[in-house]
């Protein structure tokens, strides 16, 4: 055998075994579960009318009491996020980019989140993604969306992958 083709065998082994793990997850069967979600805002560092004292690069916090599409309170959680840019124009909006952690009774659920917020902005969805968990979520991946439905409610809708 050459070096040629020694090196070439070398290299596609990586190759074959990436294209495995990618034709993974592309065949997947989709979601195992559909969590919705309200998750209502209790206490936050940043003015929910942003103002001159919100610039690019502001760290925030928001503490959120989560609820059953029912309404009533199953857990809380936290958003830890960072103002990324400031879109001029009446209404204010700002990008956010965002790390979600809701603490439910069958475990905790993780989730990411880049996007534009206007306040109020009800009927306009962002994406999330669910990055991970606890308890039961310790392996779910997914995706959803987020619909800011009033100056204090957020309506979540996840597609879990467990």
């Amino acid at each position: 055998m050459s070096d040629l083709s020694r090196r070439a065998a070398m290299f596609a082994v990586p190759a074959v075994a990436a294209a495995g793990a990618v034709g993974t997850v592309a065949v997947s069967k989709g979601a195992d579960e559909v969590v919705e979600l309200i998750s209502r805002r209790t206490a936050t560092s940043l003015p929910s009318v942003p103002g001159a004292n919100v610039v690019a690069g502001t760290v925030f916090f928001t503490s959120v009491s989560t609820h059953g599409k029912d309404g009533v309170k199953i857990g809380d959680g936290s958003v830890h996020g960072m103002v990324v840019d400031i879109i001029a124009g009446l209404p204010v909006k700002v990008v956010i980019q965002t790390k979600i952690v809701y603490r439910l009774p069958d475990g905790e659920l993780h989730l990411s989140s880049m996007h534009i917020r206007e306040i109020p902005s009800p009927g306009k969805t962002f994406p999330v993604a669910v990055i991970g968990g606890t308890g039961k979520y310790r392996t779910a991946r997914g995706d959803g969306t987020g619909e800011h439905a009033t100056d204090t409610d957020t309506k979540i809708t996840l597609n879990l992958v467990l």
